[in-house]
């Protein structure tokens, strides 16, 4: 793995990018090495897609090196069960951050509504300003 790693790596950097990768797919070593992943030439950009988020951060040896290992013969049932809990997890964090947004939104809207009710009867801006707190 580390062989083809620092290949990978042209500016010595320690990480490896998308921009990298890209330059290398047709490769014979990376090529015989993903083969050997039993991972299909037409995937390697999927494959470290994943690992990088989409390919927007830079790879390190590590992070390398582990997904190329999970990525070898089928999904265990502790990667699926791994998968179910960030899954179920990442659901109830945004169902959270909905409720905060809509809670915020509905308080918004009220203060709003005040005011225009204050501005509309003719209030002075101190009259406005105790209105909206």
């Amino acid at each position: 793995f580390k062989e083809l790693y620092a290949k990978l790596d042209d500016d010595a950097s320690g990480d490896i990018s998308m921009a990298e990768l890209c330059k290398h797919l047709h490769d014979a070593d990376m090529l015989a090495f993903m083969e050997s992943l039993e991972i299909d030439a037409s995937d390697i950009k999927h494959f470290f897609a994943a690992i990088s988020q989409d390919g927007e951060l830079s790879v390190d040896v590590e992070t390398f090196v582990v997904g190329c290992m999970k990525c070898k013969g089928n999904a265990k049932s502790m990667d699926l069960l791994s998968l179910c809990h960030s899954h179920r997890k990442l659901g109830h964090r945004f169902r959270s951050w909905e409720r905060r947004c809509s809670d915020e939104f509905a308080r918004l809207q009220a203060s709003m509504d005040r005011l225009c009710r204050a501005a509309c009867s003719g209030q002075d801006a101190a009259q406005v300003r105790s209105v909206t707190t």
